[in-house]
Formats: structure tokens, C-alpha cells, sequence
């Protein structure tokens, strides 16, 4: 059975949505969490391209598309909060959240959501901020934060385990230089994440250790 990825973000163009699972999650004025299964056309692009990657890197994907982005670019914690716990509800296997907010402290309860994926072996891939100052969830020590480097080495992926940034993406992997963003680099190394994943057997993918090895294993020349 091929892996369900969870992308949080601004939706999937309507040319493609209509055949993947898509929600949309957003706070409504009386500051209730509300979902809406009729609104999930991009309107900025941003989601649709890092589908885009992922789809890629990896083809054989099951994908739940949830939308928390329409017309400001602009989140509620609360509502990052409700589409995390929509992916855990859904058993999904993966999530790319290639957004971030920025901020010095977080809230116990997105705190609390992000190590319970932790707990259940779902990796969360989030981009680091592009001025590397501190947002998350890319610096939460439970989710994985992916940065860039432009240095030419011949390895494509650097490992910085235990900071901020966990993984870096030599950016030289995207020919166009209008995608060498951290939020597309957090797409591209989830969907080579989610192609090593997809040859290992889930029960010992469900083993921390494993999917600790699983990672230093996608650094492939």
C-alpha cells in the first residue's frame, strides 16, 4: 500500500483536487475551528508547487491536501494546530508543513501535538526560515527543519541533528532558482524521505531507531 503524505498549506490547484483528498481548515470570526471540503483551490500557487515536488521526487503517493491558507498569508496557531491533529486522525504517514511562524515561544498544545507525531514515528518535515531566525515548526526538536546551503559539495544533503535546522538541501538540486526557497526544500527532502520509507517494511519503520537510519540513508549522490 503507497504511503499517505499530509501537506498543510495553501490547498492544490483545482485541476488537480479534484481526484485527492482535500480539506480546508480555517477560524472562523466567532474563533471556532472550522472545515470545509468545497474551498480548497490554491489561490497563491505555494501548496500546488510543493505537491508538485513531492509528487516528483516520490510518485506512488497517497496524498490528503489540507488547505489553511486562503486569502492573507497568514495562519492561526490554533488552526496549524487543527490540520496537525487532522493528519494524525487520518493515519497518515509523513507530513510536509512548508510554512512557519514566527515567534520566541510556542503554545503548550502545539507543543503538545507536535511530540505526539513525534511518539507515533510520523515525521513532520517543516522549512527553516529563510533569514534563519527562529519559527516553527521547523525549530521544534520533534520536527524535522530543513534549510539550504549553496555550497558546492558533492554530498546534497548535510545533517545538523539536535538544532534548529536538522537537515540542510544543497541547493543546487532545483535548476530553477525561482524555487531554491526553505519552504520547496522542506517538499523536496519529504518526498525523498517518503521514497526510502516506502522500502522499508512499516513495522520496522515504526521503530525510532530505523527511521533514525532511514534518514542518513537518503543521502544518495
Amino acid at each position: 500500500m503507497a504511503l499517505r503524505i499530509g501537506i498543510i498549506d495553501t490547498g492544490l490547484n483545482c485541476d488537480v483536487h479534484e481526484s485527492i483528498e482535500s480539506i480546508f481548515l480555517y477560524k472562523d470570526d466567532d474563533g471556532t475551528i472550522k472545515l470545509d471540503r468545497d474551498v480548497v483551490g490554491d489561490t497563491f500557487g505555494h501548496g500546488t508547487i510543493c505537491y508538485t515536488i513531492i509528487k516528483e521526487e516520490c510518485p506512488s503517493l497517497n496524498f490528503l491536501i489540507v488547505k489553511i491558507i486562503s486569502d492573507q498569508y497568514f495562519v492561526h496557531e490554533q488552526v496549524l494546530i487543527a490540520a496537525i491533529e487532522k493528519c494524525l486522525e487520518e493515519k497518515v504517514d509523513l507530513i510536509n508543513i512548508s510554512l512557519g511562524i514566527r515567534t520566541r515561544k510556542i503554545s503548550s498544545h502545539l507543543n503538545k501535538v507536535l511530540y505526539r507525531a513525534h511518539n507515533l514515528n510520523i515525521p513532520i518535515i517543516s522549512p527553516a526560515h529563510q533569514d534563519h531566525l527562529r519559527c516553527f515548526p521547523a525549530s521544534h526538536p520533534a520536527v524535522y527543519g530543513v534549510g539550504l546551503t549553496y555550497k558546492p559539495d558533492k554530498n546534497k544533503i548535510i545533517y545538523c541533528f539536535n538544532s534548529d535546522v536538522d537537515i540542510l538541501l544543497n541547493a543546487f538540486y532545483f535548476t530553477n532558482p525561482i524555487v531554491q526557497a526553505t519552504s520547496f526544500a522542506s517538499a523536496k527532502v519529504a518526498g525523498m524521505i517518503a521514497n526510502t520509507m516506502q522500502k522499508i517494511d512499516k513495522t520496522e519503520r515504526l521503530k525510532s531507531e530505523t527511521f533514525l537510519r532511514l534518514l542518513k540513508d537518503i543521502n544518495i549522490s
